[in-house]
């Protein structure tokens, strides 16, 4: 099933008591471990905030590392409730069930050193351009002692330089009690904190890795970007996978998902000057006036913030579907059309309070015909068969 996974309606708090990070890693060497095809997933990851994007890394606070989360009494324990929210097992999940864990490794790959080889950056495990995206790098002067470059895209990556927060995020509501104070921005100037409950911090920051890349990568053999937020959010592309976190938001939170999600992609694939880019500029323009008329607004910030309805599902499910005959053929709209399939199938999800239960397997067999992307009218029968179940 390709249902949320989700361990009842609470927020797998982190201990940060912020909903975990939410982009996907990958690489050469895990595109093929996976048995995906290249473009399905790349490693993201860069601290932004709502109103403008930040520094790869923060100016000054020091990363402890990875090894500093850890621990029977932090998050590689059982999981337990603090202040409704399920915390304790988020590292060991991500250890063994999430692809930012391997990000680093990828780079020891043979398809990695060919990639570098061919850009003349030396060692891939050491180059800046691709440390960027497939690990936490920081100036020497900022690494804590636990910190290593081998701890790949971990929890300060998506969560901020830890040294502020890492003590006063341990009581019980701190974090929500200093989100009430101002907000993401707020927790991200005071303490370092990277929000990433607030769904326009989190998908800019997935996009400044997963659609941010430079032709001459392309050109090399990096795989070519893709990106669906509500896909990726749930690791949808390889079962073997499973988030570390619990989503916000209730049943309509993988409406807000794909519709932040169409918003910060179109940004973020017409900042970029990839050639390997362009043919998904059609396909976020087509989705982000899905999510106008749908929604309302365009702006992920104000998406982030919105209280969505069953009824603005349905309607951008069927909206979305329409768009499909645009890119109903041509292999060059291969990946738009898996984009409009992960994306319909959001919405429908949408509409239902447990998709697992609610969601027939006819739903499901139509979903599964529509990611495999095919082309001509079969593709577009099975966009139409999945919104027959949004009502």
């Amino acid at each position: 099933m390709h249902s949320l996974r989700r361990r009842g309606q609470v927020v797998l708090g982190l201990g940060f008591a912020v909903a975990a990070s939410s982009v996907v890693a990958a690489g050469a060497a895990l595109l093929v471990e996976s048995g995906m095809s290249p473009g399905d997933f790349v490693v993201c990851l860069a601290p932004i905030s709502t109103a403008a994007q930040q520094p790869a890394v923060h100016p000054s606070l020091k990363y402890l590392g990875n090894g500093s989360c850890t621990g029977s009494k932090c998050h590689s324990g059982e999981a337990k409730d603090q202040s409704g929210h399920l915390i304790g097992d988020e590292f060991t999940i991500w250890q063994e069930k999430d692809p930012h864990a391997k990000a680093y490794k990828t780079l020891s790959s043979k398809a990695s050193g060919e990639i570098a080889t061919k850009m003349k950056l030396g060692d891939a495990k050491a180059a800046n351009r691709c440390l960027a995206c497939h690990s936490t790098q920081v100036p020497a002067a900022q690494r804590g002692e636990k910190w290593k470059i081998e701890d790949s895209v971990g929890c300060e990556r998506c969560h901020g330089a830890s040294e502020k927060w890492k003590e006063p995020h341990q009581k019980a509501g701190w974090t929500e009690a200093e989100r009430k104070k101002g907000g993401a921005d707020s927790l991200n100037k005071n303490w370092g904190l990277i929000d990433t409950s607030d769904l326009a911090v989190r998908g800019t920051m997935c996009v400044s890795c997963h659609l941010q890349i430079d032709q001459d990568m392309v050109e090399a053999g990096h795989p070519t970007l893709k990106f669906e937020m509500y896909d990726y959010n749930n690791y949808h592309f390889a079962k073997q996978f499973r988030p570390h976190w619990d989503e916000r938001g209730g049943p309509t939170s993988a409406a807000k998902l794909w519709a932040v999600g169409q918003a910060a992609s179109l940004a973020a694939a017409t900042s970029k000057e990839a050639a390997s880019l362009k043919p998904l500029v059609a396909v976020y323009q087509a989705g982000v006036q899905v999510v106008k008329s749908a929604f309302g607004s365009g702006d992920a910030a104000t998406l982030s913030a919105m209280t969505m309805t069953k009824e603005q599902a349905i309607k951008a499910a069927n909206e979305l579907a329409a768009t499909g005959d645009a890119f109903k053929s041509g292999a060059e709209n291969e990946r738009a059309r898996k984009i409009i399939a992960s994306g319909v199938e959001g919405l429908v999800s949408a509409c239902v309070k447990d998709p697992d239960k609610d969601l027939s397997d006819e739903f499901w067999a139509a979903s599964e015909t529509a990611r495999k992307a095919s082309e001509g009218d079969a593709w577009l029968a099975a966009l139409k068969r999945m919104t027959s179940f949004a009502k």
